[in-house]
C-alpha cells in the first residue's frame, strides 16, 4: 500500500539522545480532489479509490450515511448530505442533480474538523466536468494559504 503522506523527519543528536520529529503535510491538489470526487460519486460505488501519492484510500460512510475518505493528517473528503431534511444550498443543489464533494480539513486535533476552511468540488452527475466552487485553507485557519493548489 502506497503512503507518502505524511513525511516524518527525525533528527538525532551525535550522542543519540535527542530526537525531533516534524510531520510535513501537503494539502490535496485540485486534481487529487477531483479523483476522489469521481470515486465517491461513481455509481459502481468502489470500496477504494486510488489517489496517487495517498495510495488506495478506503471509502467509508459518515454518520449521515454519505460516502467519504479520510486523508492522513488532512481531514476528510465527503459527499454532501442531500437528504430532504437538509435545506442548505448544497443539499438543494445536490437534490437537483449536482454531485458535490467537500474537503473538510482537520482542526487542531485528530478528531475535529473545521468546515469554515473547507473546499468544495461540484459536477453535473458523477462524470460531468468537475470544478472547484469553494476554495479552502491550509492549515485550517484564517491565515492559512488557499487550498487546494
Amino acid at each position: 500500500r502506497k503512503q507518502e503522506m505524511p513525511r516524518v523527519n527525525t533528527l538525532v543528536s551525535a550522542d543519540g539522545l535527542l530526537a525531533v520529529r516534524a510531520v510535513v503535510v501537503v494539502p490535496p491538489t485540485l486534481q487529487e480532489l477531483i479523483i476522489i470526487h469521481r470515486g465517491l460519486h461513481d455509481p459502481a460505488a468502489p470500496n477504494e479509490i486510488d489517489v496517487g501519492r495517498f495510495g488506495r484510500l478506503r471509502v467509508s460512510t459518515t454518520r449521515w450515511r454519505t460516502r467519504k475518505v479520510d486523508l492522513p493528517h488532512l481531514g476528510a473528503v465527503c459527499v454532501v448530505d442531500s437528504s430532504e431534511a437538509k435545506q442548505t444550498q448544497y443539499a438543494v443543489r445536490a437534490r437537483a442533480g449536482k454531485a458535490i464533494t467537500w474537503w473538510n480539513p482537520m482542526d487542531g486535533n485528530d478528531y475535529a474538523y473545521n468546515a469554515d476552511f473547507s473546499a468544495m468540488v461540484e459536477s453535473w452527475g458523477a462524470l460531468g466536468d468537475a470544478v472547484l466552487t469553494k476554495l479552502g485553507r491550509w492549515p485550517p485557519m484564517a491565515s492559512g494559504a488557499p487550498a487546494p493548489v
